[in-house]
This record gives structure tokens, sequence and C-alpha cells, in this order.
């Protein structure tokens, strides 16, 4: 009867927003995309606000290769590395705080997390569940993106873990990235929606411009979640487009969305923003800047 920012469906609101208590109606499909609900095994979620945490890095570099344009494929790059100072520190520590401080989801950015780092991530992931205990609210992990070739394709794949470092569910990015200079992200659109479904919440995945793109209707209008996980990696202008999605979202759905976005290279500001449009206030609707490599958002 409540949604995740504490309010209450009103009279007059729509009938997906005040009709539904208990449930929720998802579409089969989305613009011609799969939507796939997606059981999430979890503890049982504890009352009261929910703790989302955001892990950015700092010294990094992303570096690219070329594509040799073709008749079907025109200029384009692909990721081939992402450096970050103080590896594998950083990702240990952002892993214990992700269960110290309470957390029931935590982001990396786009483009963040190669193979190898993710490998670390879930070696983190299963020293942390051991030594501080099954009772931590941690649940769903979002380890970041990364180009990856799959049955001779590149995709852009967000890889979704559980608090043990199982494997459970992988997002595809459907709208590729173009850069004046280097042209068009190479990587070929997704197919599916994966939704996951745990109690009392339902969970979006998305991966930088398939949310911020406002040039094309966005798809999560149609797409009542409760909560839209979004790593990002860009600009100012990147995040505008996010704010102004989250803001359609979150009234025609009551969708509270949580983008996680690395800047690179950083700025003297911070390394990178964090957007959370599930408080009430508006002034924690729009983007703010993270200068650690590790916060948390209630």
């Amino acid at each position: 009867g409540s949604r995740l920012d504490g309010t209450s469906p009103k009279a007059g609101e729509p009938y997906s927003r005040r009709g539904l208590i208990f449930h929720r109606i998802l579409p089969i499909t989305i613009n011609g995309l799969n939507v796939r609900p997606m059981p999430f095994p979890v503890a049982p979620l504890r009352t009261g606000q929910l703790v989302l945490g955001a892990a950015l890095f700092e010294g990094v570099g992303l570096k690219t290769r070329a594509i040799t344009p073709t008749c079907d494929q025109p200029k384009g790059f692909l990721a081939t590395a992402f450096e970050v100072n103080g590896l594998p520190t950083v990702l240990n520590d952002q892993v214990d705080s992700a269960f110290k401080d309470g957390c029931f989801a935590v982001v990396w950015p786009e483009l963040t997390m190669p193979p190898e780092r993710r490998l670390q991530m879930v070696g983190c992931l299963r020293s942390a569940a051991l030594r501080l205990g099954a009772d931590r609210p941690l649940q769903v992990v979002v380890a970041g993106s990364w180009h990856e070739q799959h049955d001779s394709e590149w995709y852009n794949i967000a890889e979704i873990y559980d608090r043990y470092g199982c494997h459970r569910l992988s997002y595809r990015k459907m709208n590729p990235y173009f850069d004046q200079h280097v042209g068009l992200e190479a990587i070929k659109p997704g197919q599916d929606f994966p939704v996951i479904v745990v109690d009392h919440v339902t969970i979006g995945i998305g991966i930088c411009k398939d949310h911020c793109d406002l040039a094309v209707k966005i798809p999560y209008l149609d797409l009542p979640v409760d909560l839209l996980l979004v790593p990002s990696m860009g600009t100012d202008s990147t995040l505008e487009g996010h704010e102004q999605a989250a803001v359609q979202e979150r009234l025609h759905n009551g969708t509270a969305v949580f983008v996680v976005q690395q800047e690179e290279p950083p700025k003297a500001n911070g390394l990178g923003s964090v957007l959370y449009s599930g408080q009430p206030n508006a002034e924690r609707r729009r983007a703010i800047k993270q200068a650690k490599p590790w916060q948390t958002y209630p």
C-alpha cells in the first residue's frame, strides 16, 4: 500500500498506481522486445528504507579499439580495458561496505567491469558473505557492464549477482552510444527486458543510453517496476537525460530510479554522479556529484 519513498497512492491517479496493492501487471513485450520476469531468491526484506550503494573508481582510464568500417558495420569502437588505481583493495573495500552499510543493492558504472575484475568482485562477495554473516540485507549486485562477445556478436552486458556471488541474470544494452570521434558503439542490441521479482519489490535494469536517450520514447514508461537500477558512463548532458527520464517514470509508474555514472576522465569535483529519484523531496530528484569511491543512498 505504499511506495519506496513512503508516500501512498492518491485518488485520481491512474489505475496502475492506485488499484494494485499486492501485484504488478507487466507487459509481455515493449517495442517488440521481450519482458522476462526473473524470480530472485532473497532473504525476507526488512521493513523501513532500502539502502542503495554506489561504487565508483578513481585514477581511471578507458581504452578502446576502433572497428574497421564495412558495408554492414559503420565506424565504431569497443572497450578493451578500464584502468583503475588501487585495485583490488578498493574493490574489496566497496564490497565490504555494501554488507556493513546495510545495502539492499549495489551498482557499479557502465564499462568499468571487464571479466577479470568481475571475478575479483565475485571472490570479494563470497568472502564477505562468510565473514560478515547471513543476516545482512544485501541482495542485488549490478556488476557494471562490459563489451563481451557471444556467438560471434559483441554486446554491452551488465551481469547481475546475488549476495553470495552467484550469477542470476544478464542485461544487454539496447541503444549503442555514438561518439563523434570514434563512432558508434559496435554492439548488437539486446532483445530482453529482465525484471527482478523479489518480495514486495520489482526491479528493472538499464544501461546508460537505454534510459537517458530522450530522442525516442522511453521504454521504461511501459515497465511498471518499483525500482530501476542503471549503470552509466557519460557527462553532464547524459545526466540531464537521466533526470528527465526519471521524472517521467516517477510520475507515470511511481518508479524510483538509481543511476550510478562514472565520468571518464573524472572532473575535479567528483569521480562521477549518482541520481536517486526515490526521495519525496524535490532536491533529491537531481543527480549529485560523488567524490568518493563508495557512498550509500537511502
